[in-house]
């Protein structure tokens, strides 16, 4: 069994720099060109079923990515990105002048500093980590095409690598990774391709 993981194309918060964990922008230009090109390096690899985050940026990159192929594609709640809280929707310029430090903290590691009124990284792990178990039971190559921090989550926990490897874990924008499961034994095939 191997499990592809994607980050969704470049979207409008992206473009913008905000938090935005859940508000929900489209795909920009370039994050369509991106979904096109995943599409194409997927293109001859054996998918059996497509999980993807409801949110706009993800759910266009997996339709656009599988477009033409008879792939299913699954809509998982739990695998929105972190919630922002208060945060949301608003650029980390401006927070960081306003909340130097919180925001200083928070990008330094967000494993262990959450977005006021916002998700912890506890919850965002609890609810991937479910999603996760769900996909691996079916026993089956499956892309997963969601945010950074979800798919970083999955990665880690998948490696048994420690918490604090978690930002070393960086998505690159329509990007994928691969990691393959077999025999009770976990091997990274291939990162950011």
């Amino acid at each position: 069994m191997r499990l592809y993981f994607a980050r969704h194309g470049q979207s409008v918060g992206n473009k913008k720099n905000l938090f935005y964990g859940w508000t929900d922008y489209p795909l920009t230009e370039d994050g369509y060109k991106q979904a096109l090109e995943l599409g194409e390096k997927l293109r001859d690899i054996d998918i059996t079923t497509c999980y993807t985050s409801p949110l706009i940026r993800a759910a266009e990159t997996a339709r656009i990515s599988m477009r033409g192929r008879d792939v299913p594609i699954i809509t998982l709640d739990g695998l929105k990105e972190q919630y922002m809280g208060d945060l949301e929707d608003t650029t980390i310029e401006e927070n960081l002048v306003r909340h130097p430090q919180l925001i200083e903290d928070m990008l330094s590691d967000w494993t262990k500093v959450a977005p006021p009124g916002g998700e912890s990284y506890q919850v965002l792990e609890s609810r991937v980590t479910g999603c996760l178990d769900k996909i691996i039971s079916r026993g089956e190559n499956a892309l997963i095409v969601a945010h950074n921090g979800t798919l970083a989550t999955m990665i880690t926990k998948l490696l048994e690598a420690p918490l604090g490897a978690i930002d070393r874990f960086w998505l690159g924008h329509g990007d994928y990774s691969c990691i393959s499961l077999r025999d009770g034994r976990v091997k990274l095939i291939c990162f950011n391709k």
